[in-house]
């Protein structure tokens, strides 16, 4: 699953993209769902969660708090 952390970038700077199977509270289970619906996860500059799409382009409108939230969301899809 592709993982982008843009902490700390201006609004228009690419972030650090790379290819996880688990993070933290975000399990296996949920990174292999996420995988075969060609999903990702990014970490904004003010540090909520957004679901993606793994091509980095549109996005969950909805912003996660940690990366717990992100693995429910994601198990429930």
């Amino acid at each position: 699953m592709r993982y982008i952390d843009r902490t700390g970038k201006a609004r228009n700077e690419k972030g650090e993209s790379k290819n996880i199977s688990s993070l933290g509270d975000l399990s296996k289970e949920a990174c292999k769902k996420a995988e075969s619906k060609r999903l990702g996860v990014m970490k904004t500059s003010w540090g909520a969660y957004k679901v993606i799409k793994e091509c980095g382009l549109g996005y969950e409108m909805k912003a996660f708090e940690n990366l717990k939230e992100v693995d429910t969301y994601i198990k429930k899809i």
